[in-house]
């Protein structure tokens, strides 16, 4: 549906041209005046409106719940306009770049990531099954969180990240399985958070998107309360990253993410091996290993899940 803020004609002459935008980026820029850019990259630009970063990107790298999406003209590239420190003025209908009119807003469509509408404990076990016939080996780059993906124990050759975040994630296995004393809940959840936040290099590091997959699976799984608790745990962490990482960590505390993540997600909850090959290819792409350690965090969760079937009914996890 069309955002109910582009009321103004399209400007003519604007290099580029929205196309979707994500929930919270939509909020961020919601009765919005001013902001600044903050990074740029090849496909590319960040800016910071009132200490939230949102993501301007070309729509070929995917959709996300922190981005608008941007399609060029063919004359000119609108990422030319975006110099780290300038100022931005957003209006409903136009968003410009030093006084130059860089990205037109209107109409802009509210992208919303893919769900599965129908699943149950026997459909999640058949996309665990469909996950499980890929060679452990064959595909997880050689660093990053991706050896998680088989379970709490780490598989195939130990990575430094890997390595420093091992008793995090088996500690954060055991609370999802229940075993961890409720009173003890919090301290557990606060000191795995410390551990794997900011863990890793680049702009998303793996800790966080590990951390990130749990959060947006136990958001779509329906499970409130862990949801609620992990979420709690991340925020209180978030100075422990970089501003980057923070909009995307603060997307998926509501349950959001890219558009390659969401897919795979939700081809594993449905059970639907056929789609899993296409999402997991669309997840290689994503960063240099964001894609797998994002999908390693939405796995430890559905394995915990898969664990507890009494939380499970019509579709819905019961935490």
């Amino acid at each position: 549906m069309p955002l109910n803020v582009n009321l103004s004609a399209s400007p003519s002459g604007v290099p580029g041209h929205g196309v979707q935008i994500g929930c919270f980026a939509r909020d961020v820029i919601d009765g919005a005046r001013s902001g600044c850019v903050t990074a740029v990259f090849e496909r590319s630009g960040y800016i910071e409106i009132d200490g939230d970063w949102v993501c301007v990107a070309n729509v070929d790298a995917g959709y996300n719940a922190v981005t608008i999406s941007v399609r060029s003209s063919p004359s000119n590239d609108w990422l030319d306009y975006f110099q780290v420190g300038a100022p931005v003025v957003i209006t409903p209908s136009l968003l410009s770049i030093s006084d130059r009119p860089a990205v037109n807003l209107s109409p802009l469509m509210l992208w919303s990531p893919a769900v599965a509408r129908c699943w149950s404990l026997a459909t999640l076990s058949r996309g665990l099954q469909a996950l499980a016939k890929w060679a452990p080996d064959a595909r997880l780059p050689a660093d990053g969180l991706g050896q998680y993906l088989y379970g709490s124990q780490a598989i195939g050759v130990a990575t430094r990240e890997s390595n420093a975040a091992g008793g995090a994630i088996a500690d954060l296995t055991q609370w999802l399985c229940g075993v961890v004393d409720p009173t003890g809940e919090s301290g557990v959840l606060a000191r795995s958070v410390r551990t794997l936040i900011g863990l890793g290099p680049g702009l998303t590091p793996s800790g966080d998107d590990f951390l990130a997959g749990m959060l947006i699976a136990l958001s779509v799984c329906g499970a409130k309360r862990w949801q609620h608790q992990l979420g709690n745990a991340v925020q209180a962490g978030l100075q422990g990253t970089g501003s980057v990482s923070q909009a995307h960590l603060k997307a998926a505390v509501k349950g959001e993410g890219g558009e390659a993540l969401h897919q795979a997600l939700v081809a594993l909850m449905a059970g639907e091996g056929d789609r899993l090959g296409s999402a997991l290819s669309a997840l290689d792409r994503v960063g240099h290993t964001s894609g797998w350690d994002g999908l390693a965090g939405v796995v430890t969760v559905l394995r915990a899940i898969m664990g507890r079937p009494f939380l499970v009914l019509d579709g819905h996890c019961l935490s």
